[in-house]
C-alpha cells in the first residue's frame, strides 16, 4: 500500500507512548534548539514499563508536537521519531483506517 501523509493527525491525537532513542531525543531537542537538560525535563517521561523513554502527551492524549492549525501538521516531521516515521506501515490507529493510504 501507497502512504501519502494528509496531516490529519490521526496517528498523533490519541492515547500511547511515542518511544524515541536517547539520539532521537537529542535529535528533536537540537532540531528545536533547546538544552538536552531542558528537553529531557518538560518533553521526556520514562515509560511505565521501565524500558525506554517516551514523548509526554497533552491531556487528550495528543502529540504537543501536533499543530492543528492552519495548515495542520508535526512541528518536527522533519526529524520525528521512528515509531512516527514506521505509521501506518508497522502500526496504525487501533480501529480507524489511516486516510493517507491508498492500495495503488
Amino acid at each position: 500500500m501507497k502512504f501519502n501523509c494528509l496531516r490529519c493527525g490521526q496517528c498523533c491525537k490519541w492515547h500511547g507512548y511515542v518511544r524515541l532513542s536517547e539520539k532521537e531525543a537529542d535529535d528533536i531537542a537540537n532540531f528545536l534548539g533547546m538544552e538536552l537538560a531542558d528537553f529531557f525535563e518538560n518533553m521526556i517521561i520514562l515509560t511505565a514499563d521501565r524500558r525506554g523513554i517516551s514523548l509526554v502527551e497533552n491531556e487528550d492524549g495528543s502529540c504537543p508536537f501536533y499543530v492543528d492549525s492552519s495548515p495542520p501538521g508535526c512541528k518536527i516531521y522533519e526529524c520525528r521519531p521512528s515509531q512516527c516515521r514506521d505509521f501506518p506501515h508497522k502500526w496504525h490507529n487501533p480501529g480507524k483506517t489511516c486516510p493517507g493510504l491508498r492500495k495503488s
